[in-house]
């Protein structure tokens, strides 16, 4: 993945991991999976999120493609979102074997810097799935990868606290330090999330890494209560 993407916690679920671009251009990438017991709730899925998205969406182009080893459709539209004109880019496959779905959409507002769609298309060409984790791996989870992830939303939930200290605080010169500090790792500490590669997950990393996704979420969204 282009190294101008970061992870946008507001807007990721645990369906979905959302990114932003450091440039500040209107423009968002999601790689997501849900559950389809066919591909004729697969199909369903696709209409319903591009109709999340926002209003008027029309399909311009729908080709079939592969993503990742799998017989997928390419999907672009145009329409608004949040009364802003919008463009999305949708490649999708289905996976049989345990009725999931996944795929990786893209959508743009405005003028662009840069021409982000070609990389878009350079992604979806190289995407793969994850592979198999060695034998010796426990519960499919590799320790490492649990620690590192628990390691984060620890961080997370004492940042919070401590902003919440912060903003109560009739003295914040006294916090200021250990604000500074604060800051600094919360940029570190996204920096180091937004590198994670969910094609070098397992299964159930994946799942472990949305879940801890979700409640980092969650917590982030105290602050601004």
């Amino acid at each position: 993945m282009p190294s101008y993407y970061v992870m946008d916690t507001n807007e990721s679920t645990s369906e979905g991991t959302a990114f932003s671009v450091s440039t500040g251009d209107p423009v968002q990438l999601i790689l997501g999976q849900t559950e389809c017991k066919n591909e004729s709730a697969f199909d369903s899925a696709i209409e319903e999120m591009i109709s999340s998205i926002g209003d008027g969406f029309e399909v311009s182009v729908s080709t079939d493609t592969s993503l990742a080893g799998l017989h997928g459709t390419s999907i672009s539209a145009s329409g608004e979102s949040n009364s802003v004109s919008a463009t999305i880019s949708i490649t999708s496959a289905y996976q049989p074997d345990i009725q999931k779905a996944i795929l990786i959409l893209f959508m743009s507002t405005g003028n662009l810097q840069y021409d982000y769609l070609a990389d878009y298309n350079t992604l979806i060409s190289t995407a793969k799935l994850a592979e198999p984790l060695p034998v010796n791996s426990v519960s499919g989870i590799r320790p490492e990868f649990k620690e590192a992830m628990d390691s984060f939303e620890i961080f997370f939930n004492e940042y919070v606290d401590f902003m919440q200290e912060f903003s109560n605080s009739g003295d914040t010169l006294s916090l200021l330090s250990a604000y500074t500090d604060y800051m600094a790792q919360y940029t570190e500490t996204m920096d180091a999330l937004s590198k994670l590669k969910e094609s070098d997950m397992s299964k159930e990393e994946n799942l472990y890494y949305l879940e801890v996704l979700s409640r980092i979420t969650k917590k982030l969204s105290e602050i601004a209560q």
